[in-house]
């Protein structure tokens, strides 16, 4: 027990020893202890904070920051050769430490953008940057960018602290292309840019296609580039010579009652001219001769209009065949011949062909002066004459008689002019030709006769019976009266006829068959007066004599048709043959079945077929059929007259009126008919008259068009002056609180409002179903009067209600005409109405509109105009 007391004094009295030592003052520390002061230079790093040390101590110093280097340590110095500061080392001493840096290097790559590739280069940070620059064709570098959509420009003049990606930004050149057309229309010269879609024009050139655009100026190397090139370029066009199709247009126009108004019958062949100046031709036609464009004959008229390639408004006019040619006069004074060309009986200059199938223009072969024009052709057996408006005579073809009568017997393949050869007096001119089988007969101004050709059979009249080749004045043959005059002369195949204007017939020449009709068969060398033996009545004259090729006949004054000669196969239309002559003539009038006033009114005599025309234009044939030229259809002779079927011609038809031939593209002047007492409203693409053609230049294609006539002066308004009921034409409407009636007293159309409603029409009558036609000018006219002055609409609408006139009238009470004219430019219609407007007129520009009774009369809507 007093050992662990002892203890725990012991303890106690340590504690108050160390109690006592701590509250004692504390000693200074020994001066042999010192602190020292480390100091960072960064050398442009981030900042540190000086560092005490007591010496002899250690340290870890602070790593600094640099932007753009790497830190490589504590140096005791700045210069290079200064030793690194090593941490292991006490510290014994003030330090300055001096942070030692290496600069970065950093990587730059490069996204060209399609330029040329650049390769990745390294740069030092803050290094100037002299970057490289690519290059791209047609391209302009328009810089380096920081992003890949190209928005953020760089900025850096030195290398940043980072790697860079860089993208090029490109800007597309423009250049220029130029245009070499070689003889096209100018192109001026384009600027595209690169990469730009090539979408070039084109040039064009008469009579060329353009072929494409060439690179070179030999048009060698064809224009590969769809899209604009990184060059200027020229470019030349090449042209390929086009041989442009040639198309026809057909000009038809609506006819009504064609009829035939003139007859000519060859030795094989027929021919009838229409009122309309149609040819229609029949019969033989191995030679071409009926001139359709085939050598097949036909057994009925067809119309071969269409094969003369006639002008704008050109007709034909007149007709004559021969033997086996034929020949046409136009209105315009050309000559057209078809048929076998022996002989140079076609005059057009050519003896090397035989045949021609179509008509052809031989006006050039004429030599005409400036202003003269054909005006007569007369074709003979194997010889053709034309007349001039000069009194010229040219004659051609065969000659072996003298029947040309240019003093030679050399035929002839052009027209050759023998006037000089008449010895004609001053002023004097020829006026009538007439050509027989090989003999002519001619008259001149001053009632002289000429003869010449072939005269074996005394057709010459001179009493020789010897051939002349050159025109011998027969005229002391005649033993003429004072003051007598011929009026017309005709020549068959051996004989001649002259026609005074004492209605004597002269008549001469071979008489075998009597076809003198003197009563014999005694050939005449010199003119010999028949009119005795036709039995005429007072006063009853001959007015047309013809031959044919043995037999003759007249047709007088009081329409009496008289027939002699020959009549082997019934040309005489008595309804008997006989090989015998028939000297006497034969009034054979009532042969024809003819209407009541109807006659006939010419004559056509060929080799054994005869035809008449009557004042209806009926055609009648009668006959030897062997060639077809009766027309019927069949190939049956006829002794009595019979009319050919032509209803066609009789019956409202479209005919051809003209035609056209253009080559692809050519510009159409169109054809510009002329008809009295119509207004022509255009042509039409069909038969309706619904579309109308617009002229330009020519399709690759036909065109067949519609001419439509609109006849002038007449009202497109039915019962315009009110002379008819009102039923079927007016009607009268009233609504929206109008009120009115409409009726005619004494021709006027009295149309009483008693209450103008709520609108324009709450009172209208009105007229629907009138055609209005694109093209054409309208006016529509109207008397007016009202009890109180007020204003009314007047409309011509179509059923749509869109409007082509639509005008406020201010009716007065005293009778006023009122004209409005319209052009119709809209598309045709054939739904127009008329509207007049009494309602009321408080909504249409403040008009007035009162309850009264308004008169109208002489409502009419005509065409006074058409563009062409």
């Amino acid at each position: 027990m007093k050992r662990t007391s002892y203890l725990l004094l012991l303890f106690m009295m340590f504690l108050l020893f160390v109690f006592a030592c701590d509250s004692l003052p504390q000693q200074p520390p020994d001066d042999d202890s010192e602190t020292f002061t480390v100091t960072f230079d960064s050398q442009g790093g981030s900042s540190v904070n000086a560092i005490e040390v007591d010496d002899g101590e250690t340290i870890t110093p602070p790593i600094p920051t640099k932007i753009g280097h790497t830190f490589i340590g504590w140096f005791l110095g700045p210069e290079l050769s200064a030793d690194a500061f090593d941490a292991d080392v006490a510290i014994t001493s003030n330090l300055i430490l001096y942070a030692r840096w290496q600069v970065n290097t950093y990587t730059i790559t490069f996204v060209v953008n399609d330029g040329t590739p650049i390769s990745t280069v390294d740069r030092t940070f803050g290094a100037p940057l002299d970057l490289p620059v690519t290059t791209r064709d047609g391209h302009t570098f328009a810089g380096w960018f920081t992003d890949a959509i190209l928005t953020q420009t760089l900025t850096h003049t030195h290398m940043p602290a980072g790697h860079l990606l860089l993208y090029a930004k490109w800007q597309a050149n423009m250049y220029t292309i130029t245009f070499v057309v070689n003889d096209g229309t100018p192109i001026d010269s384009i600027n595209r840019t690169v990469g730009a879609p090539l979408e070039l024009p084109i040039s064009t050139r008469d009579g060329h296609m353009f072929a494409g655009w060439f690179t070179d100026v030999d048009l060698t190397q064809a224009l590969t580039y769809t899209h604009m090139p990184a060059h200027h370029m020229i470019l030349y066009a090449k042209w390929e010579p086009v041989i442009l199709e040639t198309h026809l247009i057909e000009y038809w126009m609506l006819h009504e009652g064609e009829a035939v108004i003139a007859l000519s019958f060859g030795e094989t062949h027929a021919a009838a001219l229409t009122s309309q100046g149609h040819l229609l031709t029949w019969g033989y036609n191995t030679y071409g001769q009926l001139g359709d464009g085939t050598t097949n004959g036909r057994r009925s008229p067809a119309d071969i209009t269409s094969h003369f390639n006639l002008q704008a408004g050109e007709t034909i006019i007149q007709v004559s065949l021969g033997s086996q040619h034929s020949a046409a006069l136009t209105s315009q004074g050309r000559v057209f011949t078809w048929g076998v060309s022996w002989s140079g009986r076609l005059g057009n200059g050519t003896p090397d062909v035989d045949v021609y199938s179509t008509p052809i223009d031989i006006t050039d072969h004429f030599g005409l002066q400036i202003g003269e024009t054909i005006i007569q052709l007369s074709l003979g057996a194997e010889h053709s004459t034309a007349l001039t408006s000069a009194g010229r005579l040219f004659l051609w073809g065969k000659n072996e008689h003298g029947q040309l009568g240019d003093g030679t017997n050399t035929d002839r393949h052009h027209p050759i002019d023998i006037t000089d050869h008449f010895g004609l007096a001053g002023h004097e001119t020829i006026i009538r030709v007439s050509l027989g089988n090989s003999h002519s007969i001619a008259l001149t101004s001053m009632d002289r006769v000429f003869t010449w050709g072939a005269n074996s059979s005394g057709q010459l009249g001179d009493g020789s019976g010897s051939p002349r080749n050159m025109p011998t004045d027969i005229t002391a043959n005649f033993d003429f009266l004072d003051g007598e005059t011929v009026e017309s002369i005709s020549a068959g195949r051996t004989n001649s006829a002259v026609l005074t204007s004492a209605n004597r017939l002269f008549t001469w020449g071979n008489n075998v068959f009597g076809q003198i009709g003197d009563g014999t068969t005694i050939g005449r060398f010199t003119p010999t007066v028949v009119t005795a033996g036709f039995n005429l009545q007072d006063h009853e004259t001959i007015i047309q004599v013809s031959f044919g090729y043995d037999y003759a006949a007249i047709i007088t004054s009081l329409n009496r048709v008289f027939f002699w000669g020959y009549n082997a196969n019934g040309e005489l239309g008595i309804g008997t043959t006989n090989t015998e002559a028939n000297p006497h003539p034969i009034d054979m009038t009532s042969g024809f079945d003819l209407s009541e006033n109807e006659t006939i009114t010419q004559l056509s005599l060929s080799t054994s077929t005869s035809a008449a025309l009557s004042s209806e234009g009926r055609v009648f044939t009668w006959g030897s059929n062997g060639f077809g030229k009766i027309g019927d259809g069949t190939w049956d002779d006829q002794m009595l007259p019979k009319a050919i079927d032509m209803t066609d011609l009789g019956a409202t038809q479209f005919l051809l009126v003209g035609t056209d031939e253009l080559t692809h593209l050519a510009d159409i002047d169109p054809f510009k008919p002329e008809r009295e007492g119509y207004v022509f409203s255009g042509w039409y693409t069909d038969e309706t008259f619904t579309t109308l053609y617009a002229f330009g230049i020519m399709p690759d294609h036909d065109l067949t068009l519609f001419g439509y006539w609109i006849p002038a002066d007449t009202s497109l308004v039915v019962n315009g002056d009110f002379s008819q009921p009102l039923e079927g034409t007016w009607e009268l409407w009233f609504g929206d609180g109008g009120n009115s009636t409409a009726v005619i007293v004494d021709g006027v159309l009295v149309f009483d409002i008693t209450d103008i409603g709520a609108n324009w029409y709450s009172n209208h009558f009105f007229q629907t179903g009138l055609t209005l036609t694109q093209g054409v000018t309208l006016r529509l006219t109207f008397d007016a009067r009202a009890d109180i002055a007020r204003t009314i609409v007047v409309k011509l609408e179509d059923t749509t209600f869109y409007g082509y006139i639509d005008q406020n009238v201010d009716i007065t009470t005293e009778w006023t005409t009122y004209t409005i004219d319209l052009y119709m430019n809209m598309p045709t219609r054939t739904d127009g109405k008329l509207v007049f407007g009494a309602g009321n007129m408080s909504d249409i520009n403040e008009a007035t509109g009162v309850a009264t009774t308004i008169y109208i009369n002489n409502v009419s809507l005509i065409v006074i105009d058409s563009e062409d």
